[in-house]
Formats: C-alpha cells, sequence, structure tokens
C-alpha cells in the first residue's frame, strides 16, 4: 500500500478570492507552460548563440518551477505517494521497451 508523504498543511481562507495558495500553483501552472515552450524552442533552434540563450532560459525556468512545487510542497498544499519497489521497476522496465521499440 502507498505511503503519503506531505507535510503539515498551512491553512488558506477558502473564498470567492485567491489565496496564498491558489496564487503559488498558477505561479507554478505557468512555469510548467513557459518550460514546455522553452523546450519546443530549444530543441528547434538552429542558431547555437540562440540555442545557448534558450538552453539558459529552460534551465532557469526548470529550477524556478522546481523551488516553487517546494513551495508548495513545504506547506502541505501537495502530497506525495511512495510506490513499492516493484512498481518502479515495472514501469522502468515498460519505458525501457518502449524506447528501444522506437529506436
Amino acid at each position: 500500500m502507498a505511503k503519503t508523504i506531505k507535510n503539515e498543511e498551512v491553512k488558506v481562507t477558502k473564498s470567492t478570492t485567491m489565496n496564498d495558495m491558489d496564487y503559488i500553483q498558477a505561479v507554478l501552472s505557468n512555469e510548467k507552460a513557459m518550460a514546455k515552450a522553452y523546450a519546443t524552442v530549444t530543441t528547434e533552434m538552429s542558431n547555437e548563440n540562440l540555442f545557448k540563450t534558450a538552453s539558459k532560459l529552460l534551465n532557469d525556468t526548470l529550477k524556478e518551477a522546481h523551488h516553487t512545487f517546494e513551495v508548495l510542497f513545504q506547506n502541505g498544499w501537495y502530497k506525495l505517494e511512495t510506490a513499492d519497489d516493484t512498481k518502479i521497476n515495472q514501469t522502468a522496465t515498460e519505458y525501457e521497451k518502449r524506447f528501444n521499440d522506437e529506436v
């Protein structure tokens, strides 16, 4: 059975206006969208200098998104579940097989 990993939740006021959790979740959502866009731009960049710039922007955005996720997690607004080794190995094998079939 999966075990939930979480921190104590910081309570926020629930109302029709945005609270701290809502704002931080919106920031994370935007950072994820930016990372996807930068990933696309980076992979399709033909100019080496622009490729380096886009790569740095992508990396910086990923770091900021991770930091934002950590804020949500530390405040108890995001919970994780552990997976047993069998499930992890099964998933890894499935992705490895899929990757090898495509190559």
